[in-house]
């Protein structure tokens, strides 16, 4: 047996991990995964998407995921590490929860099998993109917060 470090699955931790199925670990998963979509639901019914138009609701929840994770993750890896259960129940359970790719791929199948082809390409470019442009931002503005709390 080697002492090299195991590869970081960015959600739970080290890939081989014997606590990775840990029933604290599951519950943790669990009440997030629960919060998360309960909130995901909440949005998408008080902001309904318009048929043949972009769902912005679904593009900002998946953005602002996006953007919660990174900051979540550079928290839990540079300082909050030790604290096993904050990385399953925030990172894959609410955020899980909380973002939502079938969603997404539904309403792309939607918009083209209805005629709106074009809507539906814009909506999956802008959702890469911004989401994207959101990780990197997420992961600056955690490094700006810590090294604020750091002082």
């Amino acid at each position: 047996m080697t002492d090299r470090a195991l590869p970081l699955d960015p959600d739970l931790g080290p890939v081989g991990d014997a606590r990775r199925f840990s029933p604290g670990r599951l519950v943790a998963i669990a009440a997030g995964g629960g919060l998360g979509a309960v909130a995901r639901h909440e949005l998408e019914l008080t902001f309904p998407a318009g048929n043949g138009s972009i769902p912005w609701t679904t593009l900002a929840i998946d953005v602002s995921g996006a953007f919660l994770l990174a900051v979540i993750v550079v928290f839990v890896v540079d300082r909050w590490s030790p604290m096993e259960h904050v990385q399953p129940f925030a990172c894959v359970g609410f955020c899980g929860g909380f973002t939502t790719f079938s969603t997404f791929m539904v309403e792309v199948v939607l918009l083209a099998r209805d005629g709106h082809v074009m809507t539906g390409a814009l909506y999956v470019t802008m959702t890469v993109v911004v989401g994207v442009v959101a990780v990197l931002v997420g992961i600056r503005v955690a490094r700006a917060l810590d090294r604020r709390l750091l002082r």
